[in-house]
């Protein structure tokens, strides 16, 4: 499975967006802050996992802010890496694995995409107003973050 630079970069700005419309409201869904938590502890495994600890960026202290910057950060090693460079790692049940970086990348937006889906059930059943995150919105609403997110890394 072979990723494109552009797609990914596509994928994260989108996430970006998704993320920051979500943020607003997650802390009035039953649960949500614990969705969005797990999200940013994933991203934070699999940069650790692609690129090292000792490399991620550091945080803001809250989580959709974060999730944010883990965007941008992933769009960082999108510009510099070979998206088909074997990425080995250790998965939790302690198994060894590898990956194309590009398909972990492409895991990475998925998971996120994953997660507002569950918590747009949450919100309904919680009667929450939830906003409408789906693709085809960001690119009707012009693709924000893209342009910023196609520039040189930071």
């Amino acid at each position: 499975m072979t990723e494109t630079k552009d797609a990914l970069i596509a994928g994260f700005a989108y996430d970006r967006w998704a993320t920051e419309l979500w943020t607003p409201i997650v802390a009035q869904i039953p649960g949500g802050d614990a969705i969005f938590q797990h999200v940013l502890d994933a991203q934070q495994i699999w940069y650790d996992r692609c690129i090292g600890r000792e490399e991620l960026p550091e945080l803001p202290n809250d989580t959709g802010a974060a999730i944010a910057a883990m965007s941008r950060a992933f769009v960082d090693v999108i510009h510099l890496a070979d998206l088909s460079a074997y990425v080995s790692y250790t998965m939790r049940s302690g198994e060894s694995a590898f990956s194309y970086l590009g398909v972990i990348l492409r895991h990475v937006i998925n998971h996120g995409t994953h997660h507002r889906g569950q918590l747009r059930q949450m919100a309904e059943n919680a009667g929450v107003d939830w906003p409408d995150t789906d693709l085809i919105i960001w690119h009707r609403n012009d693709e924000p973050y893209l342009k910023e997110f196609e520039s040189a890394p930071h």
